[in-house]
């Protein structure tokens, strides 16, 4: 399960860097004593504003989808959180899940 992300907490950008996420976030939920981020929170991004396009959601913060490490921004995506709080589902079990429903095999053993 991948980190919460928080006010500070930095993303990466490829065309300007790295920037941390902006306020208001989540005031009313702190993760790590800093107020939760969220999709369409905003990052700095040096000359502009990068906003968090994804997020967990199963986990609602203040109505928006919970954003974490490994979360898209508009430029590049969230590169740090919360280590002692974990949201979601690992990122490969997304694919696991797809294969069961459609009655995939996990491991073919052959003949």
């Amino acid at each position: 399960m991948p980190p919460a992300a928080r006010l500070g907490d930095n993303h990466r950008c490829e065309r300007h860097g790295e920037g941390p996420i902006l306020p208001d976030c989540c005031p009313t939920v702190l993760i790590g004593d800093k107020p939760a981020a969220r999709q369409e929170d905003i990052c700095d991004c040096w000359c502009t504003e990068d906003p968090i396009k994804e997020g967990e959601p199963t986990v609602l913060i203040g109505d928006k989808p919970a954003a974490r490490k490994g979360d898209a921004t508009d430029g590049g995506k969230i590169v740090e959180g919360c280590p002692t709080v974990l949201i979601g589902t690992p990122r490969s079990a997304a694919c696991m899940v797809e294969a069961a429903s459609a009655g995939a095999p996990f491991v073919d053993a052959g003949d």
